[in-house]
């Protein structure tokens, strides 16, 4: 498609290519790694910007303060500036106050903005844009960022394709935002491991239902268990002092019924036979698979 037909109704057929692209693209980032999301979305940008003769795609995400947004994703053709600074608001105030309430920013011809887009103007023309698209990324009602797409001509933006790309920023912001999760959990995580190290205390959680159980570094060596052996209960029983392992098991037997809290001493064998003693707690966590974890 380019840009002499850009304020045409778009062809049939290049809607179904726009439409089947925006499939494959949604079904990649529903299913993407998270080592992968940002191969995927760049690629998913550079994808979206050749088929609809795009001259540059950017997602900005929402500073600590709620107020402007930064940027974190950029395609442009070489021809075109890359927007890759760090406040939206002192470029496009416009464009940043429309995306902060939550609503989309269409701008057909850069020369008809309003008197108060006077300063997003000069923006646009400095980058060389003329028609500009952008949708706010708002993912369980919070918004998160936003991404724009942008031509160098002046464009009448399709119905079909704002409300295609309008459901493509949607894909976007919700693999973002499980990224971040992810994230989050592997910092507390690795915070909780810290902690742990320097109290000596090993971190486990027994998945009941499917009877695997996991244990940081230290745990493992609490218990004499190597990095590769695999852990459930019975591997756990195993790690037990014959003495301690019949009273153990009925502990467990008792509790799993009822009770909700774990608070146990036991001596563990390790593979070059000596004893050690340990001092165990935990508290079920009652949902979908029943989760035993420590206090």
């Amino acid at each position: 498609m380019s840009h002499k037909n850009n304020n045409k109704l778009i062809g049939l057929e290049d809607l179904l290519k726009f439409q089947s692209l925006l499939a494959e693209l949604s079904a990649k980032l529903i299913r993407v790694s998270p080592d992968m999301v940002d191969h995927e979305i760049q690629e998913g940008l550079c994808r979206i910007a050749e088929n609809l003769d795009l001259d540059s795609v950017s997602i900005g995400l929402l500073t600590a303060d709620g107020q402007d947004f930064y940027s974190r994703y950029q395609y442009s053709k070489t021809s075109v500036k890359a927007w890759q600074d760090a406040s939206l608001m002192a470029e496009g105030p416009l464009l940043t106050q429309t995306i902060l309430a939550g609503k989309p920013f269409i701008m057909h011809d850069v020369d008809k903005l309003p008197p108060e887009g006077a300063v997003d103007r000069e923006s646009f023309l400095r980058y060389g844009i003329r028609a500009n698209l952008a949708f706010p990324f708002i993912v369980g009602g919070r918004l998160c960022g936003g991404i724009g797409f942008a031509s160098i001509h002046p464009r009448q933006w399709h119905d079909d394709v704002v409300r295609g790309l309008g459901l493509m920023s949607d894909g976007f912001a919700n693999v973002l935002e499980r990224q971040y999760a992810v994230q989050a959990l592997q910092s507390r995580e690795e915070q909780m491991r810290l902690a742990a190290d320097a109290a000596n205390v090993g971190l486990w959680v027994w998945n009941i239902r499917q009877d695997t159980i996991w244990v940081t570094d230290r745990a493992r060596k609490l218990y004499g268990i190597e990095d590769h052996d695999t852990l459930n209960l019975q591997r756990f029983l195993d790690c037990l002092h014959p003495e301690d392992k019949q009273r153990v098991r009925e502990t467990l037997q008792r509790i799993l019924p009822g009770e909700s809290e774990l608070r146990d001493e036991y001596r563990v064998v390790h593979p070059d036979a000596s004893e050690h003693w340990i001092c165990a707690s935990g508290r079920c966590l009652l949902g979908a698979d029943g989760q035993w974890g420590p206090v």
